[in-house]
């Protein structure tokens, strides 16, 4: 609520002109809650941090059924700078690496086909999702300024909004101004506040296009690294999210030493159901192959060890399938961010998703000084429509056209401000319009219009 000196102070006839520091608690300690916590912690805000599970400083980044690659860019990269996070601060002892581009891999020789580093000689951050929170965790260890407070290995258990606390497993109680639900697609805070607030809707969804069934994969043969360069994002066969993909992480183990080594994920999207839960022999190809013998090229297999090939065959499948949208990013004095509005982003732009609606909301309450109910009200007027042009660029059931022209201008990262403004075509044909002058993807062309529409033949023009 703008604190600092120098912020913009637009006042309104619900603004507050001596605003006091807000007390806010965040549900959830991944990304989005971190960020979040931060955000507001750098503008002189008071922040805590409730997580269920174990800090990566006391259990490490290294997790080999669920750690892979995730980047930072374009609108990732413009939130940190919003949030007033220093990106080499962040990276702090090498809990991340600087995010140059991607690169194609011949599937079966391994040879570097071609490099694309992100336009305009713009870079980026790269690691594990877990890499992301223990770098952020690491930040806050030196920010004696910036209030927040983690509290690791417990949940919430009651939430009063007659006197705003919330109370969780292990006995503590804090009051809040400002809750945070922070927490996953399955957000428990989302769902108790959907069950009292009759204008929150939460709609199940199918899921994105792309990769819905994964297995992840770990490359721990240091010496035979060397073809992966760090700071890259290799699609391995063909671009994601349809191939594999695989980057060299920092990664580090429970003592905080630094075990830097390649992982990815393989996509099984024709696994049978009943694969998600059992071990299962659906890894054979017809040649009698593992499925990783037969999506690697053997410059890669030589990195992974033995023991690593046979836990792949019988490691469970991530499933990212399925996610909600909400129909709207608050209830009372709850905002729902990242994933507990709508999930999932478009593939690859899950962190980017959440640290920009992470920024989106600390920026709202430091421009304008509202109380917090009316605050809210206005921030979910502003954001809805690109989280809704979040939902729609994942969406799996839009036209292949356009999902292929998407997909190419998230592989190159062109996006500068991100295509996410409108759920319209309008919005894809100025996103595409950029991609055409940088002369990175060529449009393929959309069907002919079944009537007069001028975007669609607009949307032809440009494709031609």
């Amino acid at each position: 609520m703008g604190l600092k000196k120098g912020k913009a102070d637009r006042q309104s006839c619900t603004s507050v002109s001596q605003p006091e520091p807000l007390r806010v608690v965040v549900i959830g300690g991944g990304p989005a809650g971190l960020a979040t916590a931060i955000g507001f912690g750098n503008f002189g805000h008071k922040a805590t941090v409730i997580e269920k599970r174990a800090s990566p400083a006391d259990i490490g980044t290294v997790d080999r059924d669920r750690s892979y690659p995730v980047d930072v860019t374009a609108r990732g990269m413009a939130a940190l700078k919003a949030l007033e996070i220093d990106e080499a601060e962040l990276r702090g002892r090498g809990f991340l690496h600087v995010f140059r581009g991607h690169a194609a891999m011949d599937g079966a020789t391994g040879r570097i086909a071609r490099k694309m580093p992100l336009p305009g000689g713009r870079t980026g951050l790269i690691g594990t999702r877990d890499d992301v929170v223990l770098a952020f965790e690491h930040y806050l260890k030196g920010r004696k300024d910036c209030d927040v407070t983690l509290k690791h290995e417990t949940t919430v258990v009651e939430f009063d909004t007659d006197r705003q606390t919330v109370t969780c497993s292990d006995g503590y109680s804090t009051p809040y101004d400002l809750l945070v639900g922070a927490d996953g697609k399955n957000s428990p805070t989302r769902a108790f506040f959907a069950e009292r607030d009759t204008r929150l809707l939460v709609t199940p969804r199918k899921g994105r296009v792309g990769e819905v069934r994964y297995k992840t994969f770990n490359l721990d043969v240091a010496e035979k690294l060397d073809v992966l360069e760090e700071g890259w994002l290799y699609g391995v066969g063909g671009p994601p999210p349809d191939n594999p993909v695989v980057s060299r992480t920092p990664l580090f183990d429970a003592d905080l030493r630094k075990v830097g080594r390649g992982v990815g994920i393989v996509p099984v999207n024709d696994a049978p159901s009943d694969a998600l839960s059992s071990a299962f022999a659906l890894c054979k190809s017809e040649s009698d192959r593992s499925l990783l013998h037969s999506k690697l090229p053997k410059k890669l297999l030589a990195a992974s060890t033995e023991a690593e090939r046979q836990s792949f065959e019988t490691r469970c499948l991530s499933d990212a399938s399925g996610g909600f949208v909400a129909s709207k990013l608050y209830s009372g004095h709850c905002a729902f961010v990242g994933d507990a509005a709508v999930s999932p982003a478009p593939a690859g732009q899950g962190v980017n998703h959440a640290l920009d609606a992470a920024a989106s909301l600390v920026t709202h309450f430091d421009a304008v000084h509202f109380d917090v109910e009316h605050g809210l009200e206005h921030w979910n007027d502003e954001r809805m429509p690109d989280e809704e042009a979040y939902a729609f660029l994942s969406d799996a059931n839009k036209p292949l056209w356009v999902q292929t022209a998407v997909d190419a201008a998230a592989l190159v990262g062109a996006h500068r401000d991100g295509p996410y403004m409108k759920q319209t075509e309008e919005r894809y044909r100025d996103l595409t319009t950029v991609h055409v002058q940088l002369g990175y993807i060529a449009i393929p062309k959309p069907p002919p219009p079944k009537h007069d529409d001028d975007d669609l033949a607009d949307l032809q023009g440009l494709a031609g």
